[in-house]
């Protein structure tokens, strides 16, 4: 004979499996399957409180009720074979624990679809209030058109601005470097008649050093003649 810990478990059990399948399946649940959930549970409840009444103190305090093993899918009672295949069963004494897998998958699709209801509550707006909005997207539209206009003209008139700009800066910086290239093979030409005039002017300097050799001779002639009339006046 099963304990009342047991029977009460297995009921609540049973219970969340009926709520963990119909929160999965809210898609394709009607409304009429909905409201009958609250009544399933209250009878479920109800079976497992009378089941709880005809269990015994002793079995209840029973040490045996502190051990921890896990039921395996097999040797499961078939009241709770589903719960099994849906998850882990846990045996603790005589109270029996239930691990569901991928709760958080399953409370997922359970949940609602907020992103359809609010399209489709966007789309009631917009069928609703369409010739409302109608006349001020026309508008709202026109003015978009103008102010893209003008922005492509200016952008256009900029762009024109931007190219003649452009083009001057082009046309100085050419000047500049054709200036800048002159100047600097009319240096060159410079420094070269400069350098050509020095080494002209060094082959003068040494034509004239070799036409004074006649004159050195004579100015050491002209100093014998100075001392001799120096003598000369001495003597006199």
């Amino acid at each position: 004979m099963p304990s009342a810990e047991i029977d009460i478990s297995e009921g609540h059990e049973l219970a969340r499996s009926v709520q963990e399948e119909d929160s999965v399946a809210t898609d394709s649940t009607s409304n009429e399957d909905l409201a009958q959930l609250p009544a399933a549970e209250e009878d479920l409840d109800e079976a497992a409180l009378v089941l709880g009444m005809s269990g015994s103190y002793s079995e209840i305090l029973s040490p045996s009720r502190f051990k921890t093993e896990v039921v395996p899918a097999d040797d499961a009672k078939p009241s709770i074979q589903n719960l099994a295949v849906e998850g882990t069963v846990v045996k603790e004494g005589d109270m029996i624990h239930f691990i569901a897998k991928n709760l958080e998958s399953k409370i997922r699709l359970s949940s609602p679809d907020i992103s359809e209801a609010s399209q489709i509550v966007s789309q009631s707006e917009l069928a609703k209030h369409g010739q409302q909005i109608a006349t001020p997207e026309s508008t709202f539209l026109a003015q978009l058109e103008r102010d893209a206009r003008s922005i492509a003209a200016s952008v256009d008139g900029l762009t024109e601005h931007l190219a003649v700009s452009l083009h001057t800066i082009s046309a100085v910086t050419a000047q500049s470097l054709t200036v800048y290239k002159d100047s600097v093979c009319k240096t060159c030409d410079a420094m070269d008649s400069n350098i050509k005039s020095m080494y002209q002017l060094m082959a003068k300097c040494e034509e004239l050093s070799k036409a004074m050799t006649p004159i050195y001779k004579l100015a050491d002639q002209v100093k014998e003649i100075k001392k001799l009339l120096d003598i000369m006046e001495n003597l006199s």
